[in-house]
């Protein structure tokens, strides 16, 4: 049994077939996706999108999770490493 949104989803897919160029899902599956705040849905891959193609609104930027600073530990006078 399928949620509301899953069939809203799915009857969205069928009455629009360009949508299916963009990877569609309720849920991010790639760390580049994009998201419609007011649609609810992602947008996965490396679409070229800044609008959402269902209400035209802006769409939000997916979360990139950055490389964390390294730390020189001779910067800061530490020279025994802890196990």
């Amino acid at each position: 049994m399928a949620s509301e949104r899953r069939r809203e989803l799915e009857w969205l897919m069928g009455a629009m077939p360009g949508l299916t160029l963009y990877d569609i899902s309720l849920r991010p599956r790639s760390p580049t996706y994009k998201y419609c705040r007011e649609c609810r849905i992602f947008f996965n891959g490396d679409a070229d999108l800044r609008r959402c193609p269902l209400c035209s609104s802006k769409l939000k930027q997916g979360r990139s999770k950055g490389v964390k600073p390294h730390i020189d530990p001779a910067r800061y006078g530490v020279t025994e490493a802890r196990a």
